[in-house]
């Protein structure tokens, strides 16, 4: 990233002198439009390049952004093995993982600590569910799961409703999981919360809609999404950008993972470069980089002209 910034500093140095010689700087400008926009996925790309920096986020223990693979890209090395799911374009963000609802799979390496001596944990994900888990015998479909047969931490559907396992018991927050619709959904459990007796919280699209108790094991089972350990808990839909913490997100975190930020714990969050319709990539000021707008018009790079 700062190698980036560098050369963009660069080029704007350079074109303070544009009158003297603008071909110079309208080829520099088309060379940079035509690798922005033709070298990688014209935003994703670019955005996939700048936020490497996810190793500098330590209490993100796996990120899958499930395109084409099931690699860990949080710097954690816990790359997933999908069994029967297949990637389909049509995700919420490029492609996803689909799962048949008949086995269907993806398993990691990960371990998350949910002892009563744990940090806490925050599972998030954007799913679309095909169809409710009515047919199954437990009528639950496992969406991120460390189930061992205790109610283990994790994120799924009951019946037609999300749901969580909270440790100990099945939290319901009575909100149905909408059919052919991408949804944000977010499991936050801190041993914390609530002036230290422990609270565990559900998140629709960025919004709380239920708070509950905190429950702990020692489950060795690590981390599945598609379906449970121990259970024909099978999921049926898509699944994509799967975010796993080893700390509790507050609120405006989980508000802010929603709406397409880096959320780094125990300290601000921190805009990644994100898409916003309007051809534009926005890197966040908090950390002194650029505004960087892309006019596709006229094929040109706009560059924050104020950059160090």
């Amino acid at each position: 990233m700062g190698k980036l910034k560098n050369k963009l500093a660069s080029i704007i140095r350079a074109s303070k002198g544009y009158k003297y010689f603008p071909h110079v700087i309208v080829a520099t400008a088309l060379v940079i439009s035509f690798a922005v926009v033709t070298a990688v996925n014209p935003v994703k790309g670019l955005i996939s390049t700048l936020s490497s920096g996810m190793a500098d986020n330590p209490h993100l223990v796996g990120y899958w952004p499930l395109d084409s693979d099931a690699k860990d890209e949080s710097g954690n090395n816990n790359h997933g093995t999908v069994s029967g799911a297949v990637f389909v374009y049509g995700g919420h963000d490029n492609e996803a993982l689909y799962f048949d609802g008949n086995d269907d799979v993806l398993t990691t390496a990960l371990e998350i600590d949910e002892s009563s001596d744990s940090s806490g944990a925050t599972f998030a994900a954007w799913v679309k569910t095909d169809l409710h888990p009515t047919w199954k015998p437990t009528e639950k479909s496992a969406i991120i799961s460390t189930d061992e047969g205790g109610h283990a931490w994790s994120l799924m559907i009951n019946k037609a409703d999300w749901s969580y396992y909270n440790g100990t018991e099945e939290e319901t927050p009575n909100i149905e999981a909408e059919l052919y619709t991408w949804t944000h959904v977010t499991s936050v459990f801190d041993p914390n919360g609530n002036n230290g007796s422990g609270t565990s919280s559900f998140y629709v699209n960025g919004e709380k809609v239920h708070d509950g108790a905190i429950g702990y094991k020692n489950s060795s089972n690590t981390v599945r999404f598609g379906d449970s350990t121990l259970y024909d808990e099978s999921f049926k839909g898509r699944i994509d950008e799967i975010y796993i913490y080893d700390v509790p997100l507050s609120d405006s975190q989980v508000f802010s993972l929603y709406s397409g930020n880096e959320v780094i714990p125990d300290g601000s969050p921190v805009n990644n470069p994100v898409d916003n319709n309007d051809n534009s990539i926005i890197i966040d000021s908090g950390v002194e980089e650029a505004v960087i707008p892309e006019d596709t018009a006229d094929n040109k790079l706009i560059i924050d002209k104020d950059i160090e």
